[in-house]
C-alpha cells in the first residue's frame, strides 16, 4: 500500500530526532532514541528521546481521493546527568536549551524514501506550537534527571478508500 509521506509517523520521529541530534547543548549530552539499547549504564550526560502518538484529529478532505488528519506526537526528552558532576546547574541549562529549541518551532517534513538524501514534502511541516514543559525527576542510579515534553503536530494525508 502506498502511503503519503506525511502519513509516516516514523519519518516525523526521525525528523525530530535528527533536529535534536544537531543541537549544540551545554555539556554536549548525546541525544538517543529510547529504542536504542545499552544507554543506561553510561556515566556521561545523555538525553533519551521517546515518541508517543496522541489521538489524531480529523481535519477534512485534502483532495478528491485523500482525507487529512492532524497527527500529534508527544516528544519526551529525559535528561540524565551524573550526580558527581561539578556544574550542578548544567542539567537545568540543557533542559532550558531544549525547551527554547522546540518551543514555537517549525521543522520541514522530510521524505526519507532515500535516507541518504531526504527531501522536503512540499510545504508540510511539524509544528511545536504549545508550551514546552520541564519537570524535575528523582535521581536514579547516580544520575540526576530532568524531563522536557513537547507536542509536535502536522497535517497528514491518507488515501480515502471511500472516495468516489
Amino acid at each position: 500500500m502506498s502511503l503519503h509521506p506525511t502519513a509516516r509517523t516514523d519519518w516525523a520521529r526521525l525528523r525530530v530526532l535528527t533536529f535534536l541530534d544537531g543541537l549544540t547543548l551545554a555539556g554536549s549530552p548525546a541525544v538517543r532514541d529510547a529504542e536504542e539499547s545499552g544507554r543506561n549504564a553510561e556515566p556521561t550526560p545523555w538525553v533519551r528521546a521517546t515518541f508517543d502518538e496522541l489521538d489524531p484529529i480529523w481535519e477534512g478532505r485534502a483532495s478528491e481521493t485523500q482525507t487529512a488528519h492532524r497527527l500529534r506526537l508527544l516528544v519526551t526528552l529525559d535528561l540524565f546527568w551524573p550526580e558527581q558532576a561539578t556544574d550542578l546547574g548544567q542539567i537545568d541549562q540543557v533542559a532550558s536549551e531544549l525547551r527554547a529549541a522546540l518551543q514555537y518551532t517549525s521543522l520541514p517534513f522530510l521524505d526519507y524514501t532515500d535516507p541518504a538524501a531526504p527531501v522536503a514534502v512540499g510545504t508540510s511541516a511539524i509544528y511545536f506550537q504549545s508550551a514546552v514543559r520541564i519537570r524535575r525527576l528523582a535521581p536514579v542510579s547516580g544520575m540526576r534527571r530532568r524531563q522536557v515534553q513537547a507536542v509536535g503536530e502536522w497535517s497528514a494525508r491518507f488515501n480515502d478508500r471511500n472516495a468516489a
